[in-house]
């Protein structure tokens, strides 16, 4: 399995990752498939943008509820429905106007998930990244939770800086260009790297 690849890899790049994942145990990074499709996953990640996670939940499940006789909404759904309704589950007007391009750029052909399955990781962040308010970081995550690529690696994640600085004891977060640097020794399963550095901080302190 990709996953005990990655781990046995992850042992023999660096002593301090090494401690770190037997501190952690087993990765559960892809422990659970994946259904959702492209338009299903960014218009969470639209609403769930610059909001605590509680916060998110709450707007998003209103959204959904604009639509009760659906699963999910479809785009075409979303292009027939005015912003203000959007507005008025706790969309903000910003994300609502994002939400009514995605659901655009869907109907008129944005790939799907089989589609995207098939470019390279930069080509995958280049499509995402022509839909109005889906940045590099979005795309990332698409790239490694969605499309389960092994070897992602979200420099400008504040978890995965943060997660490096308290593994190498750093005076202070490593800025990008050290981040990638200290990533290097993790290729090609910097996507497992990344996860057990989130993980790292849910962990007490001696």
């Amino acid at each position: 399995m990709e996953s005990e690849l990655a781990v046995t890899h992850l042992h023999g790049a660096c002593p301090r990752m090494s401690a770190l994942v037997e501190e952690v145990g087993p990765c559960l990074l892809h422990s659970h498939a994946r259904t959702d499709s492209v338009f299903e996953y960014l218009t969470r990640a639209i609403v769930f943008q610059q909001l605590s996670g509680k916060a998110a939940s709450t707007i998003h499940a209103r959204l959904m509820g604009l639509f009760p006789d659906k699963e999910h909404p479809s785009p075409e759904d979303f292009l027939g429905t005015p912003p203000e309704r959007m507005r008025e589950a706790g969309v903000s007007a910003s994300k609502a106007s994002y939400l009514i391009g995605l659901a655009r750029q869907v109907a008129e052909g944005l790939p799907d998930v089989a589609a995207l399955a098939v470019l390279p990781d930069d080509e995958v962040v280049g499509v995402l990244g022509s839909v109005k308010g889906i940045g590099v970081w979005t795309a990332q995550m698409f790239l490694l939770f969605r499309l389960q690529r092994p070897d992602v690696w979200p420099v400008d994640d504040t978890g995965v800086k943060n997660g490096l600085r308290k593994l190498y004891e750093l005076e202070k977060v490593p800025n990008r260009g050290h981040a990638e640097e200290l990533g290097v020794p993790f290729r090609p399963f910097r996507s497992y790297a990344a996860w057990y550095l989130w993980r790292s901080l849910d962990l007490r302190a001696p």
